[in-house]
This record gives structure tokens, sequence and C-alpha cells, in this order.
């Protein structure tokens, strides 16, 4: 059974970072695309809410949904991220994205 700590793990580990850098604070992108690609595999894969992913990476929900609004925006626009994300949703749940499947 996955769970919230195992997909951290798995995602930052896939971009050579640490989950505290996940976790923690930094704004740069090297942390806040795998941060949200990690939130989004919880909410699509785990069917965590919003609060429950807020706490996982101490942050609020409202930043948990900014976020993966974000993403959502990024991947559309960069073909590498959204094929990244797609990987790591098939490696963890052996499952690839239904807005993917449609492209």
């Amino acid at each position: 059974m996955k769970n919230s700590r195992h997909v951290l793990i798995s995602v930052a580990a896939y971009f050579h970072e640490s989950p505290e850098t996940l976790t923690g604070p930094s704004r740069f992108a090297s942390a806040t695309i795998p941060r949200y690609i990690a939130m989004k595999l919880m909410r699509e894969n785990l069917h965590f809410s919003l609060q429950q992913i807020g706490r996982v990476f101490r942050r609020t929900h409202s930043t948990v949904y900014s976020g993966m609004n974000h993403l959502d925006t990024v991947l559309a626009k960069r073909p590498d991220l959204a094929c990244n994300y797609n990987e790591l949703q098939q490696r963890l749940f052996g499952t690839i994205s239904n807005t993917e499947e449609s492209k």
C-alpha cells in the first residue's frame, strides 16, 4: 500500500532531492516542481484532501491548491515534465494520468 511518505521519498529521489527539501521552505524551481508533483500524485492517487496534503508539506490548503494549479499550467507547457509526472505515476501506482492519455 502506497502512502504519503512513500510518494514523498520516491519523488524526491527521482529529482535528486531530499524529502526534507520538498517539505521545506525553498521556493527554487528545483524544489517546487517536485513538491507540486508529489502533491498532485497524492491528490489524484491517494485521494488526499488539500488539508491532508498541506499537513505533509507544512503548507496551507490554499497553498497546495495554488501549487497544483500552477503545476497543471507547467505540465501543459513542458512535455518533459509531463513525461516525468507520468513516469512517476506509472512507477508508483501503475497508471498514467487521464489528462495525458487523451493527448
